[in-house]
């Protein structure tokens, strides 16, 4: 992943900026919370940095997805829980929906330069 980062030029931006990049790939940095509202997900590891944020920013991309048709703001939460799996085996939707009453963000900016989409394929009906 770090590879990543500098291989895109996000490292350099980020550091230029006066900023630092933070690990995501251990799950010592994920800590158990309560999602008191949830239907289905009851409780999710989430990054310690989420936790101590005055101000959370999400900025998803725009597209389409095969498991929920579009994908904006609350399906790009699930990149800040350990779990990801749990989530596709116990009814994606539900868990993105409850997930999204434990905290909400404070903006959303949404990345809609290229939309990414791909033409799904309608399933017909015999009857």
């Amino acid at each position: 992943m770090e590879r990543c980062y500098s291989d895109s030029g996000i490292e350099r931006a980020v550091k230029d900026a006066g900023g630092k990049i933070v690990s995501a790939e251990s799950e010592s940095y994920y800590h158990n919370v309560s999602v008191k509202a949830g239907a289905k997900l009851k409780e999710a590891k989430v990054h310690e940095l989420i936790l101590s944020s005055n101000v959370f920013i999400n900025v998803p991309i725009l597209k389409n997805h095969g498991s929920t048709g579009v994908t904006i703001g609350m399906k790009n939460l699930m990149g800040i829980v350990w779990d990801r799996g749990y989530w596709h085996q116990n009814h994606l939707h539900q868990c993105i929906a409850d997930f999204a009453s434990y905290r909400k963000p404070d903006l959303n900016i949404v990345d809609a330069y290229y939309v990414m989409k791909r033409k799904r394929t309608e399933r017909r009906i015999k009857r």
